[in-house]
């Protein structure tokens, strides 16, 4: 029950990454969702894919910080994709 949870929020975060580059999404709803990236990555250290979460709010922190460009866009779509995957999977 508890992975579902986590791939419905994975999608979710996948969501908001795709949202926020776009300019649809406040920063409060972005900020929890690293949030919530840093906190899973942290409590499951030691996997693969934890090191990606951490990897990913770094990513989503930095996109706050830096100036709307094609680079970050293309950055944005590999991640997003990455988290539908991750969620996809882990709902199935």
């Amino acid at each position: 029950m508890i992975i579902k949870l986590l791939g419905l929020l994975d999608l979710l975060t996948g969501l908001f990454i795709l949202l926020y580059n776009f300019e649809l999404l406040g920063i409060k709803l972005f900020i929890s969702a690293i949030l919530y990236l840093l906190i899973k990555g942290l409590a499951f250290r030691g996997d693969t894919a934890s090191f990606t979460d951490l990897g990913i709010a770094i990513f989503m922190i930095l996109m706050i910080f830096s100036p709307h460009t094609s680079l970050l866009t293309v950055l944005s779509l590999i991640t997003t994709v990455w988290m539908f995957q991750k969620g996809a999977i882990s709902l199935l």
